[in-house]
């Protein structure tokens, strides 16, 4: 019995201990949010919302990234064009070749 009530007082005192760091670290928290706000203010001039923020920069590296695919895409089409052209005139010299060593064989 006199266990469990040095055990209830000790648990009393803890609770006690923790509801004051709580409150202490409330208003630190107020304080710094405060402290925050004002630094906003003076560098954005208005208070600004860091996780809309954090979403816009993500938002940055997509489109950043999108524009250099696009980009690469472009120049892998120009690539592929100047190749099919290339290709062409080689299938009209072989073949004009081919036709030349026909009409020398045939006549």
């Amino acid at each position: 019995m006199i266990v469990k009530l040095k055990f209830n007082r000790d648990n009393k005192k803890k609770n006690i201990q923790l509801v004051k760091d709580r409150k202490l670290f409330e208003a630190k928290i107020t304080e710094l949010e405060s402290k925050c706000n004002e630094e906003m203010k003076l560098k954005f001039g208005r208070i600004v919302d860091l996780e809309e923020l954090e979403q816009v920069t993500v938002n940055r590296q997509v489109e950043e990234l999108k524009e250099k695919l696009r980009t690469t895409e472009i120049e892998c089409s120009d690539d592929l064009k100047r190749w099919e052209v290339s290709l062409t005139s080689c299938k009209h010299k072989s073949l004009v070749t081919l036709l030349r060593c026909i009409s020398v064989i045939v006549y």
